[in-house]
């Protein structure tokens, strides 16, 4: 009896070592899965991605910076940044000599090299030309901007646009993608009767862009850019207490003679309506950066109120004048041109 009772308990712990080595061989055969997914990361398969936001939320002007702030959502893929491109304008830090000299210069050069002039007096607002100087600079820069890059002349040198042929299979809105500018800018340069139609082997003046624009909350002003040359300014009114986000936007879309219903009301406005407060021309933005980053529903458009421009009066979006919301419309492509925001 004894006897049994010895062999029944050799039995169990042979059982025992082998049950706990099958345990231990199970566990490191796991541990390494274990280790290869971080801590807290999403178990589903790779090829499940992100809901984009919808297209009525991106094309739809309903809230127009509504202070009930739209729901945060990522960029889509469509619409991330454009690369910048080695001419990106960039903010640097005021250099109030060097932009002196620079203002100086250019308006020597004006008469003789118009390229070079609109090059220095450029780079004279970038390092942070201010007053008379500035205004001066400015309305010189937009004198240059009319001749060199919204005419029909082509400025010897210029490296901002270019000579097109066009070829078989060319459409005006073909050619402008490739220029990344928009088709109505492209027929307004070239003076085109009918849009839809050009000429084969007729030659075009081409824009290189995009365009790009900054918006400065405390001058109300917006200043549109191609690479690193300054081209116009426009004023703007802007949200309520500080109600514009800053940071960095992506044009998302365009709408021409949009309909809207203001959030606080409910009141709707129907497209062709003279009374419709936002005017003939929406351009949607998408924040990328900064306290803009995930919004949506603001944008740029016009205003029957001019008298409002240059005061902070919208519920967050950016107004312009009807004579300029037309210009800038032309000249900001969705997908294409980002919009800065700054304080």
């Amino acid at each position: 009896m004894a006897k049994r009772r010895k062999r029944g308990r050799i039995r169990r712990a042979l059982g025992g070592l082998v049950f706990l080595g099958i345990l231990g061989g199970a566990f490191w055969w796991v541990l390494p899965l274990v280790r290869s997914t971080p801590q807290g990361a999403p178990t589903a398969p790779k090829n499940l991605v992100g809901i984009a936001p919808s297209p009525t939320a991106a094309t739809q002007p309903a809230a127009l910076g509504s202070p009930l702030r739209p729901i945060e959502s990522k960029p889509s893929a469509s619409l991330a940044p454009p690369p910048a491109p080695a001419s990106r304008p960039t903010v640097e830090a005021a250099d109030l000599p060097r932009a002196q000299a620079a203002w100086q210069a250019g308006m020597r050069a004006l008469e003789q090299n118009p390229v070079e002039a609109r090059r220095l007096l450029s780079e004279a607002l970038a390092k942070g030309l201010a007053g008379p100087d500035a205004e001066q600079a400015r309305r010189k820069l937009n004198e240059l901007g009319d001749r060199m890059i919204f005419s029909p002349v082509r400025t010897p040198g210029d490296p901002l646009v270019a000579a097109y042929t066009v070829k078989a299979g060319d459409t005006v809105g073909k050619i402008a993608a490739a220029h990344n500018i928009s088709e109505e800018l492209l027929a307004q340069i070239n003076q085109l009767r009918n849009k839809n139609f050009v000429r084969l082997n007729q030659t075009l003046k081409v824009v290189h862009g995009p365009f790009h624009a900054v918006v400065d909350k405390s001058q109300h002003e917006m200043y549109i850019t191609l690479g690193d040359v300054y081209v116009r300014d426009f004023r703007v009114a802007l949200g309520m207490n500080g109600g514009t986000p800053t940071g960095k936007w992506i044009v998302a879309n365009h709408l021409t003679n949009p309909s809207w219903v203001d959030p606080r009301t409910g009141k709707r406005w129907h497209a062709d309506d003279p009374q419709n407060p936002i005017g003939e021309y929406w351009i949607g933005l998408q924040g990328i950066e900064g306290e803009a980053k995930g919004q949506i529903g603001f944008g740029i458009h016009g205003t029957i109120d001019e008298a409002s421009i240059g005061q902070d009066v919208s519920m967050g979006c950016v107004r312009l004048a009807a004579r300029d919301i037309e210009m800038v419309y032309k000249l900001l492509v969705p997908g294409k041109s980002t919009v800065v925001v700054k304080d």
